[in-house]
């Protein structure tokens, strides 16, 4: 449904009035689970997802115009996203490591680095310190270090996706 508004308002130029808040952000927020969902299941090699031919950062922020959602609204719902995501996978990846299932640890932290590369969290970003404060509450410090050595050693990926998934682990003081 997202994909379909978003195709037609940019083809035709028209912006789609929405009459209460709340139907608008959960329309948004619903774009932004499907951007995720088409972002974890894109090849880990590859920042450039598309979204019906449209650049996915492009695809959320042509959308949240196209539904006058102001771009700070829309950042945060999408920070926001990106921060619940971020927890979901880091708990199935330590999951699967105690169950012995390394592919599937690996695949789930593979999405945390590519989601980081695609949208970038904020150096000590509010969202990422919420993520460590759930995730200290539920993982020993030395498992949430041996998650962080696991993605330096799968992730062929940029300092500051290192940072951030640091910091989403409580890692970075």
């Amino acid at each position: 449904m997202c994909e379909q508004l978003r195709q037609i308002c940019r083809t035709s130029g028209v912006r789609v009035s929405i009459d209460t808040t709340n139907t608008r952000d959960s329309l948004y927020r619903a774009a932004v689970e499907l951007v995720l969902n088409v972002c974890c299941r894109a090849s880990s090699q590859s920042t450039d997802v598309q979204i019906d031919g449209e650049d996915a950062r492009q695809f959320l922020a042509g959308l949240a115009d196209n539904i006058g959602l102001d771009n700070i609204r829309a950042s945060r719902m999408a920070s926001a996203g990106v921060a619940a995501r971020t927890r979901f996978c880091f708990l199935q990846a330590w999951a699967f490591e105690m169950q012995g299932k390394r592919t599937e640890a690996v695949s789930e932290l593979s999405k945390i680095c590519l989601l980081h590369s695609i949208f970038p969290p904020g150096e000590s970003s509010p969202e990422m310190e919420m993520v460590a404060r759930g995730l200290e509450k539920i993982l020993k410090a030395e498992q949430r270090e041996l998650l962080m050595t696991m993605v330096v050693a799968i992730c062929n990926c940029s300092e500051e996706v290192r940072r951030s998934t640091a910091e989403a682990l409580g890692l970075i003081y």
